[in-house]
């Protein structure tokens, strides 16, 4: 069973049959994706040092799971970038730790989707002041017999957006210009 499919328990089979097999199966999947970094100079420069791709647009992507004990690393394969995350489950919270950054979100379930709602965040074990993220939003719906995934982080106060990614996976679907 995936960290997903015991995460969110009996609320999986109310997601779309397109969101259900990304999180009831390893993969590998293959899609596009999407990075943008807002106008701020030093947000790319933050942000690709903490394991985020360059900015690009619809460029290829490919994700893979791999079981870790109780947790999974995902790799996401995207403009010849790697970015690697290990996500697990603390109580009923998502844990998910990408470089020195790691969330915890809870799971909100409704007919258009799923909706990750951060409830902290830490960088190197201290907790960053809710005020600093607290404009993330984190959501992921099908459509057109595709899962979309949308992931934008604002400024406080301002709103601005500094990073924003977002693409689609299409379970059996193979795009000829990636590689799983």
């Amino acid at each position: 069973m995936t960290l997903y499919a015991r995460w969110l328990g009996c609320g999986l089979n109310a997601l779309a049959p397109e969101c259900g097999v990304v999180h009831r199966q390893m993969g590998p999947f293959t899609g596009e994706m999407t990075v943008r970094y807002g106008q701020l100079p030093f947000a790319e420069i933050l942000f690709v040092a903490i394991g985020f791709p360059r900015a690009c647009e619809a460029a290829p992507l490919v994700l893979t799971k791999q079981a870790d004990g109780n947790a999974e690393i995902w790799v996401r394969q995207v403009a010849g970038h790697n970015m690697q995350s290990r996500l697990w489950l603390d109580g009923q919270k998502l844990s998910e730790a990408l470089g020195p950054v790691r969330v915890d979100s809870v799971a909100e379930v409704s007919d258009d989707g799923l909706r990750l709602r951060i409830v902290e965040v830490r960088v190197r074990g201290v907790r960053v002041p809710r005020g600093l993220w607290r404009n993330t939003r984190m959501r992921e719906w099908a459509n057109s017999g595709r899962y979309h995934f949308e992931v934008v982080a604002a400024l406080p106060v301002l709103g601005w957006p500094v990073l924003t990614y977002q693409g689609w996976l299409a379970p059996g679907e193979k795009r000829s210009d990636v590689t799983a």
